[in-house]
């Protein structure tokens, strides 16, 4: 027995508790033993569908939550809230208005009659039934589904603080279910106002999907048998259609959800006429739908999708969001050449015109009159500055200008404002250069073209050869200062952009451009992705050069960074920094949506600004892009440690694959994760984990092609608990994919963040390497031996040792259900028959014999891995077959650490982990260092002598002047005195100007001191990258590269104190 009293309102982050009144709670829980919580016979279930577990100890209530019947918080006290409660020995409370709310960080379970509080809104996310009701609504295939669903919310009305709604008995199952108990639980617990409920609504409508398909599935996805399916099951149906399923898969879809030809009759016999008014323009007169059965009309859908024209002009009944994210082809009608084929980034139309922009930049304007329709195309491009040179290279006879062009320098452009200029060339001049010693005399050429608007004038000078058409070096002068010097066209082009606008008109009649503006719904969801995120790169990389370009207002963030003690800048901030000259409200909240959307990485606009202005200080500080590239580099190596770390000692299992493989989706399957599929936006099927608590347990499950989500080799815990077995804990060692397409820097990352791994490992129970099905498909399996090879990368003795065998295993995975191990042992003997043969009958000259053999040789050592029984299909939904994965893993032997490369990073990557050391190393002891310690201290405190030295002749000048007599002061007649006057006036202006630079010295210096402060992470990284340099981590360097290594960790050592402690003294 227990009590306690309350006569307070608790208010709490998440949920808010309201104590009914003061009273006496009594149970008659059994002692000590354990009891599932029920609620009017219900289980209760906290949010994420955890159950509650309930026992009397010591007079008091305490309860555990466990999930997956596994205990995840234990020892929780219990109160009982409410008028007098009695808890059953069965665990069961009854009542009216029960609820139950878990308050994490006080650990105390609140059962009774918990209530939202009076001025409070509802947190729907908190409801498990919210939840389950948004991804079902995601997964709606159907356009007479969304109809019905926004009909349904419109009748959505409050009645006595309760929801009422009109029912639809076509609606999904599983929407239907899940909707009714949402409202119910929201009608028993809360109380709920006009504002609760509007968001309900709006929160609802807004991921009500648009979706249309060519006419007859259209028509087919009318009956009702297909609507009432689960929401996800009817998207199964849906997806073998567009996804060209053979006839007897589909027949199999609608026998497991149990449609069969006399369901169809039925609903026929009902609704015939309907159909035959609805969609009379495909139904012929002759056409007797009571006679079609299943097949006739999966024939009839899948004969018409063949013929599928999406014209956009007969789509322009749907909404405007409804094209966003589409693919638009439009082709010429006269010409048939492509005009545009994008994806729809913004749509909007009235009566009169519709206005498209797409993700590339180009846009569409469509006008209506009553018998032609106009298009104009605005295509954009760029292409670098180096192409006009030659266009404007044209000089008459005598050498004067035949002609110039205008030019727009794009927003991605260093070293040159962007804007509109004309770009004129200049008389060539000829230099002559003397070598005295062998009195040789070399000529060339200096070709010069300006770049010239209102604001900026800018010339270009090209140092030619006579002998050679190829620059000696390029230089971009401003206001007689070098700014830029580049070593080729090609160099300069990547830096300096044209922006290239090319208008296209066309007017024709509607019946002609029918079929020439196509909507896509079939798109490759990749390829959108790598768009998207090499969209996102472009956008950052040009604000990133603005702020380069825009010293002011990248002075202006950084100070006010300063002044709020390097605290992030507020959203008024960054409106105040806008002007006509410097608009970036606007892209930053673009990309803040697109971070969001492609990424899923939540960034406001002010951290995005505020990184961006600190990276374009840094490399204004070391004027050199590179050294930006190597910033980048050691950022990403900043938590490679950690994780390194975290898998020290311990009993690793590696699991390796290509980027897209699958890997992580397996290594949570052999965690035993509890995973859904699901429907992405763009219609592909998916899998994440089912219980979002518990996603940071778990390897990050990435769906982009050429870009792992993974960038670090993570442990996780895995235990293999096997049947009269000993259990054993491994860690399971979740490594970088290979053939990631985001740059060198993540490649040299991983690579390095593998080798420690590996390195830091107390022992290697074995290797997993993940393959998909269609690799063994593609270029005659060429994908599988790349990927293979990348394991013989980390275990060179891979192909002659047959011990390492029993330690390696190969996991395939997205593989349709016709195929088995007998298709895979078939496919792998095919590609050695295939090699055999080419072996046998090459020609004698033929010089790919090796390449052939290594060939033969990796097959072979694939197909002895499958006679052991060490390759497995992968279906994560066959707890069997996990069992024998983990079964063979468990008798496996351990791999001595020796087996492992001594480095895992490839030749190719040594040159350029060696050019970072150099450059990065350079631009911090050589430049940033030296200035921030000596050379601008220096120089201030010359300044501040001169001025001082300035006072003193100012003081002894005045007090020569005081030392003259009144009477001849008066007369005016001492020149002394005005000359001394005069010096005195001379001392103050050359003391204003040095005051002048000795704040501007300190501003530099206090930026400077932000710089370094902002890469204090980095140069500890950076010290360590250069230790690994010397104990062999990275193998075989330069010389000099070596050498620079050990001078950066000599300086840093010795100087790293002092430097943060300037830094400080700076900043704060």
């Amino acid at each position: 027995m227990s009590f306690c009293t309350r006569s307070i309102i608790e208010q709490k982050s998440k949920a808010f508790i309201k104590f009914t009144s003061n009273g006496l709670q009594m149970n008659n829980l059994r002692k000590h033993t354990k009891q599932t919580l029920k609620i009017n016979d219900r289980v209760a279930k906290l949010s994420y569908g955890e159950t509650i577990s309930i026992y009397s100890s010591e007079g008091s209530i305490k309860a555990e939550i466990l999930f997956e019947q596994q205990v995840v918080e234990g020892d929780i006290d219990v109160i009982l809230v409410g008028k007098v409660l009695n808890l059953e020995k069965t665990g069961n409370l009854n009542g009216i208005g029960m609820g139950i709310v878990f308050s994490k960080e006080k650990r105390i379970l609140y059962i009774g009659e918990v209530k939202g509080l009076k001025g409070g809104s509802i947190k729907f996310t908190d409801y498990e039934d919210y939840n389950k009701l948004v991804e079902s609504i995601k997964d709606v295939g159907i356009s007479q589904v969304s109809y019905d669903l926004k009909i349904l919310l419109s009748t959505m009305t409050l009645i006595n603080s309760k929801i009422r709604y009109q029912q639809n008995i076509n609606l999904p199952q599983d929407i239907s279910e899940t909707l009714t108990e949402l409202v119910n639980i929201l009608n028993t617990n809360c109380s709920i106002r006009n504002n609760d409920l509007n968001t309900l609504k709006n929160n609802l409508a807004k991921i009500i999907p648009e979706k249309c398909y060519w006419e007859f599935l259209e028509m087919f996805l009318e009956f009702y048998f297909i609507r009432r399916l689960p929401a996800f099951a009817s998207r199964k149906i849906i997806k073998g259609f567009t996804q060209d399923y053979k006839v007897e898969d589909i027949l199999k879809l609608f026998t497991k959800y149990q449609i069969t030809d006399d369901t169809l009759n039925s609903e026929i016999e009902s609704r015939q006429s309907m159909f035959y008014e609805k969609y009379s323009s495909l139904i012929d007169d002759e056409d007797d739908i009571t006679e079609w059965d299943l097949m006739t009309w999966i024939n009839q859908i899948l004969k018409q999708k063949d013929k599928i024209n999406n014209s956009l002009f007969q789509l322009l009944d749907k909404d405007d969001k409804f094209f966003k994210g589409k693919f638009l082809n439009y082709r010429d009608p006269n010409t048939q050449r492509t005009i545009i084929a994008d994806y729809i980034e913004d749509f909007a139309k009235n009566a009169q015109e519709i206005t498209i922009k797409f993700s590339g930049f180009h846009s569409m304007l469509i006008k209506f009159s009553e018998n032609q329709i106009q298009i104009e195309s605005n295509l954009y491009k760029e292409k670098g500055l180096s192409n006009y040179f030659f266009r404007t290279a044209q000089l008459s006879a005598n050498n004067k200008i035949q002609n110039s062009n205008k030019v727009i320098i794009s927003d991605s452009s260093q070293s040159i404002h962007s804007g509109e200029y004309t770009l004129k060339r200049l008389k060539d001049r000829v230099k002559r250069q003397v070598k005295f010693i062998f009195l040789i005399v070399n000529e060339y050429i200096i070709q010069t073209f300006t770049l010239e608007n209102t604001e900026n004038l800018y010339k270009i000078k090209i140092y030619l050869s006579k002998i050679s058409i190829k620059p000696m070096r390029i230089k971009i002068i401003k206001n007689n200062v070098s700014v830029e010097e580049y070593i080729s066209y090609e160099d300069m082009d990547k830096f300096i952009r044209v922006s290239i606008f090319d208008i296209k008109k066309i007017c024709e009649p509607l019946s002609v451009l029918m079929p020439h503006i196509i909507i896509d719904f079939y798109e490759d969801a990749n390829r959108r992705k790598i768009q998207q995120l090499a969209l996102i790169k472009g956008k950052l990389e040009r604000l990133r050069i603005r702020l380069i370009n825009s010293k002011e207002k990248r002075i202006q963030i950084l100070e006010e960074y300063i002044n709020r003690n390097l605290t992030e800048i507020t959203p008024e901030f960054v409106a105040r920094l806008e002007d006509k000259s410097f608009s970036i409200r606007s892209v930053l909240l673009n990309l803040t949506a697109k971070y969001y959307e492609e990424l899923f990485i939540i960034k406001t606009p002010e951290e995005i600004l505020l990184r961006l202005a600190l990276q374009a200080q840094y490399e204004a500080l070391v004027n050199k892009k590179s050294s930006f590239d190597v910033q980048q580099t050691m950022e990403l190596i900043s938590e490679s440690k950690k994780y390194a770390d975290q898998i020290r000692g311990k009993q690793i299992v590696i699991i390796l694959g290509s980027t897209g493989s699958g890997k992580s989706t397996a290594s949570c399957y052999l965690m035993k994760a509890e995973m859904r599929t699901y429907i992405t936006q763009l219609g592909d099927d998916a899998i994440e984990i089912a219980n979002r608590n518990c996603v940071d347990e778990y390897p990050k499950i990435c769906h982009s092609i050429g870009k792992s989500d993974n960038l670090y080799a993570r442990g996780y815990k895995l235990s293999v608990c096997l049947k009269n077995k000993t259990p054993i804990q491994l860690m399971l060692c979740d490594c970088p994919g290979f053939r990631d397409t985001r740059g060198i820097e993540y490649e040299l990352c991983k690579n390095l963040s593998i080798d420690r791994a590996i390195k830091s490992a107390g022992c290697i129970k074995g290797i997993i390497f993940v393959i998909q099905y269609n690799a063994f498909l593609q270029d005659g399996g060429q994908p599988v031996l790349e990927s293979f090879q990348n394991l013989i990368d980390i275990i060179p003795g891979l192909l002659e040792e047959e011990s390492l065998l029993d330690s390696v295993f190969i996991l395939i995975t997205k593989v349709s259900d016709k195929i088995n191990i007998n298709t895979i042992t078939e496919r792998i003997r095919t590609h050695i028959n295939e090699i055999e043969l080419l072996i046998e009958y090459q020609s004698s000259n033929y010089d790919a014999s090796d390449a052939l053999q290594y060939k033969y040789q990796m097959w072979s050592k694939i197909q002895q891995i499958n006679a052991t029984g060490h390759l497995f299909i992968v279906n994560f939904g066959d707890f069997r077959q996990r069992k024998k994965i983990l079964n063979a893993i468990y008798k496996s032997q351990n791999i001595h650490i020796s087996k492992f490369s001594s480095a895992i990073v490839s030749k190719e990557l040594y040159k350029n982990y060696a050019d970072f050391i150099e450059i990065e190393t350079h631009s911090w002891i050589k430049i940033v260092f030296p200035n921030f310690l000596k050379h601008l201290p220096e120089k201030i405190t010359e300044k501040i002598q001169e001025l001082e030295k300035n006072l003193i002749l100012i003081d002894s000048n005045s007090n020569k002047i005081k030392s003259k007599r009144i009477e001849e002061l008066n007369k005016g007649h001492n020149k002394d005195i005005i000359n001394l006057e005069k010096e005195i006036n001379n001392l103050n202006e050359k003391n204003k100007i040095l005051n002048e630079e000795i704040v501007q010295l300190k501003k530099e210096r206090k930026f400077m001191a932000l710089s370094i402060y902002d890469n204090l992470k980095v140069l500890e990284n950076l010290c360590e990258f250069c230790s690994s340099l010397n104990y062999g981590t990275l193998g075989q360097v330069r010389n000099e590269s070596l050498e620079s290594a050990r001078e950066y960790i000599a300086y840093y050592t010795e100087n790293i104190s002092i430097i943060k402690r300037e830094i400080f003294q700076e900043l704060y």
